[in-house]
């Protein structure tokens, strides 16, 4: 008998996102077609003994793998809530304190290292500062910087508006001769840029350091 490894979740509003009924059931299926394939292909009998130690063994290492799987889903869940939830608190807060809009508490601090513009941000990247963002960046770098890397290790947020403004500094810097980089990211903006993919489309450095040695061309 198939043991059904579901069980209770002490999160249980995740639990239900892999069906364990069928999976049993497909899992069943999975292992005989596995043996009798093993059969045609080889052209050679197995024992009933063979056969059911086969199974088994299939279905142990199968139900492992999904196991895994379902603890990847709840810890991608667990923290798309959790940026969920911070876009809530942070659109309320806008709501109750709409003079905050108005206010930029976004800054930028210049230093050049060997031809690599560095620009060291602070304060949240979010939706209501994210047009100040791109306009503070885009009025340090010069013609001839090359070279751009943003340290974020003093933003305690960033957005998908802020995400979107750094995709256009990656693009503007995208020619052979250019590079672009942030480094230095927190936890929390560390998550967002792997949940949105963002650290797929440019390059990201845990320090500054890391990022000076292996930027340069």
């Amino acid at each position: 008998m198939i043991e059904d490894k579901g069980g209770d979740n002490n999160d249980g509003q995740f639990d239900g996102a892999i069906e364990y009924a069928v999976l049993a059931d497909n899992i069943l299926s999975i292992a005989d077609f596995s043996v009798d394939k093993y059969k045609h292909e080889k052209g050679r009998s197995i024992s009933t003994e063979e056969r059911e130690d086969a199974i088994q063994s299939i279905q142990g290492a199968l139900w492992d793998r999904i196991e895994e799987v379902k603890k990847k889903q709840i810890d991608l869940l667990k923290k798309l809530y959790g940026i969920a939830d911070a876009k809530l608190v942070e659109v309320i807060d806008e709501h109750e304190n709409p003079h905050r809009r108005k206010e930029s508490d976004i800054a930028v601090q210049w230093e050049r290292r060997g031809g690599v513009l560095i620009g060291e941000v602070s304060g949240r990247v979010d939706a209501a500062h994210a047009e100040e963002f791109e306009r503070l960046i885009g009025k340090g770098i010069k013609e001839h910087d090359n070279i751009l890397l943003l340290d974020l290790e003093r933003v305690p947020f960033i957005s998908s508006s802020g995400l979107r403004a750094s995709l256009k500094l990656a693009k503007r810097f995208s020619a052979p001769d250019k590079r672009f980089a942030i480094c230095a990211l927190s936890d929390s903006v560390g998550e967002i840029v792997i949940i949105s993919g963002f650290d797929r489309m440019i390059d990201v450095f845990e320090s500054r350091t890391a990022a000076l040695a292996g930027m340069r061309f």
